[in-house]
């Protein structure tokens, strides 16, 4: 309750502050009486505002803080107040930066602004009004913006209504840096006593124990808590991306594991821009923000899929500049600093590169149905109060050194693993990496939990995580540049997309050359392919630019297909066949599927020319480390290049 002094028939009383817009006698305010200041005065039938005991008003309303809030950033500091304008009929909220209460005219034109014709004010009176103001105002809290999270030392955890350190939840209202932004997601805890809390454990085990899928979304809800101890330490931080068909329970299950920080009742949406999430998912610092609705339909153009794609690389990277440009200037979004959950019916990223960088798990069937879900809907409110106590079992019992440790535990261990399946690859690490954050989340999680998982349950859960990241590894590779290129190129030669014209016809067309991705020659029931790889690039990307494009540039493409020993020297692009025609391309020694060769032979029992040319010349060449020598185009070369190969060997 806040009193104050004011004059009543000459006399000093204290009185309700809050009660005295209600009443019916004038109050004046006592400060400075003497000095006939300009005061504010507050009474009933249309007795507001500020001006002289028993004289003139300047204005028809009065201005009471409730407090200031100062936020320092890198670049700026800044203090503003916050409260509220009364007249005798409305009350507006305001946040007033402390600049506009240093300039008369910028002050006027905030009032205005905010209140509109709501307000009268005397322009005589403006300077003198706003030291009114302030000093009348002098006992107000003054605050100091928390980032949403973890504070830089990793000591305590700030929510807008709570404090969580080592050893108290702390009930108390702090700002939040940039909490507009995401004040509509109602983020904050619950505070549950012991019963409750242990209700809440064994609930959530019981329905995590009901698939692996469950348990691993559960766990990833608490990798926002675990990833700043290992920030600085670890390759990048995974997002999590849920794909399944409409009505499977994927969006109900993102929305499970955002209630661990606050209400959520909707979740961010794919429809939005990416730079508008970015700016929301920059305030989500340290909580996870759960992205919906990623499908291919959404993605409008190219622009949108390149948008989206740099959203998702750069949250796990924690920078604005996309690896896609060449630019050096960073984008004018803030970095993400929340963990990315997101679900969608399609998997939108055709980057092998931006899929390294996820957790990507695929969910076939519904899980629940709809009265168990809605019955799990109702106890996830109470999801938020698990987490301070979660924060509470790290700040106690972990340090940043021994989570590091845990983490190379873990990535050493599926290395090895990997090794024993011979998995390989530029992303590799990337899997590794995922692997690992996800697994010292849940190792600190289960031990969180206690004996409320079984032994063999965990083990279990640690044997599906590594099955699930060698899927991950497996989707990537398919993913990989050279891999799609190869893909839709023997797909759309198949279904005449793409054409190949052959060498010894008599009877041409009307197309060109520039109409043909290739040509081609049989001899003897054996087929030899000219690929023109530049121009086949263009066209499948062309064909593909409503669907994501292969990201690739010719040069790089070409290189990669040299050293598979899918082509011969890049350096050397034509070719002459048997009838002395030359043309631009390059002989595929890759293998080229039956199924093609028929389609374009027409004949099944036409086969692919110098099958084992490329594996013998290949085999050769990395065993030797020979990267400079020229390759063959036809089997009488060939006997000559192998015998050349041998001798220099020698």
């Amino acid at each position: 309750m806040k009193m104050k002094k004011v004059l009543l028939n000459n006399q000093q009383v204290d009185v309700n502050q809050d009660e005295l817009v209600d009443t019916q006698t004038q109050f004046v305010i006592v400060e400075n009486v003497d000095d006939k200041e300009i005061l504010p005065i507050i009474g009933s039938n249309g007795i507001i505002g500020y001006g002289f005991p028993g004289g003139k008003l300047y204005t028809n309303f009065i201005i009471e803080f409730d407090d200031s809030v100062y936020t320092e950033t890198k670049n700026s500091a800044k203090r503003i107040f916050r409260g509220n304008i009364k007249t005798n009929e409305n009350t507006f909220d305001v946040e007033i930066p402390a600049e506009v209460l240093c300039n008369a005219s910028e002050f006027k034109k905030y009032l205005l602004t905010r209140c509109g014709s709501k307000i009268i004010i005397d322009d005589i009176a403006i300077n003198k009004l706003i030291k009114v103001i302030l000093k009348h105002n002098m006992d107000i809290p003054n605050l100091e913006t928390k980032p949403l999270g973890w504070n830089e030392e990793l000591t305590c955890y700030y929510t807008p209504n709570h404090i969580v350190t080592s050893s108290e939840i702390i009930s108390v209202k702090t700002p939040i840096l940039n909490e507009n932004t995401i004040k509509e997601y109602k983020i904050g805890f619950k505070l549950l006593s012991q019963d409750e809390f242990e209700e809440i454990k064994t609930f959530l085990v019981e329905i995590m124990n009901r698939d692996f899928i469950l348990q691993l979304s559960f766990i990833f809800s608490m990798l926002p808590i675990i990833y700043p101890f290992l920030r600085g330490h670890v390759k990048n931080r995974p997002f999590y991306y849920l794909i399944g068909p409409s009505g499977s329970g994927k969006t109900t299950i993102i929305r499970w594991m955002s209630k661990f920080y606050g209400e959520f009742n909707h979740l961010l949406s794919i429809t939005s821009t990416a730079t508008a999430l970015s700016i929301i998912a920059n305030s989500m610092k340290d909580i996870t923000t759960p992205v919906d609705d990623l499908k291919q339909e959404n993605l409008i153009n190219d622009y949108s899929q390149k948008s989206f794609q740099t959203f998702f690389q750069t949250s796990a990277d924690e920078h604005t500049r996309s690896r896609a440009t060449t630019s050096l200037e960073k984008a004018d979004e803030k970095p993400v600093q929340g963990v990315i959950v997101s679900c969608g019916e399609d998997l939108i990223f055709t980057e092998a590169s931006t899929i390294a960088r996820g957790i990507i798990v695929r969910l076939d069937t519904r899980l629940f149905q709809p009265e168990e879900m809605a019955n799990i809907e109702q106890i996830a409110s109470d999801f938020s109060g698990l987490t301070p106590r979660f924060i509470q079992h790290v700040l106690n019992f972990y340090t940043k050194e021994n989570i590091r440790e845990r983490y190379n535990m873990f990535i050493k261990e599926f290395r090895a693993y990997c090794e024993e399946l011979g998995l390989t690859g530029s992303n590799l690490e990337r899997v590794h990496n995922n692997f690992s954050v996800v697994a010292v989340t849940a190792s600190i999680f289960f031990e969180f939990m206690s004996e409320e998982f079984e032994e063999y349950q965990r083990e279990l859960f640690f044997y599906n995580l590594k099955e699930l990241m060698v899927e991950n590894y497996e989707l990537i590779e398919e993913y990989k540049p050279e891999v799609l290129f190869e893909k839709y190129l023997w797909e759309l030669i198949e279904n005449k997309i793409l054409v190949l014209r052959d060498v010894d016809s008599e009877f041409g067309d009307s197309r060109s050359a520039r109409d043909y991705v290739g040509e081609f020659q049989i001899i003897d029931n054996k087929i030899t392919v000219v690929i023109k790889i530049s121009m086949a690039l263009k066209e499948i990307n062309n064909y593909l630019r409503n669907q994501g494009t292969v990201k690739i540039s010719n040069s790089t493409l070409l290189s990669i297909l040299h050293k598979a020993g899918k082509i011969g020297d890049p350096k050397k692009d034509r070719y002459t066949f048997t009838n002395g025609r030359q043309t631009r391309g390059f002989v595929w020694r890759g293998e080229i599927p039956a199924e093609v060769i028929e389609k374009i032979s027409g004949n099944k029992n036409v086969v692919q020319s110098k099958s084992d040319l490329s594996s013998n010349i290949f085999s050769i060449r990395s065993k030797y480390k020979i990267t400079d020598s020229d390759e063959p185009n036809n089997y009488e070369e060939f006997s000559k290049y192998e015998e050349e190969l041998e001798a220099r060997l020698s």
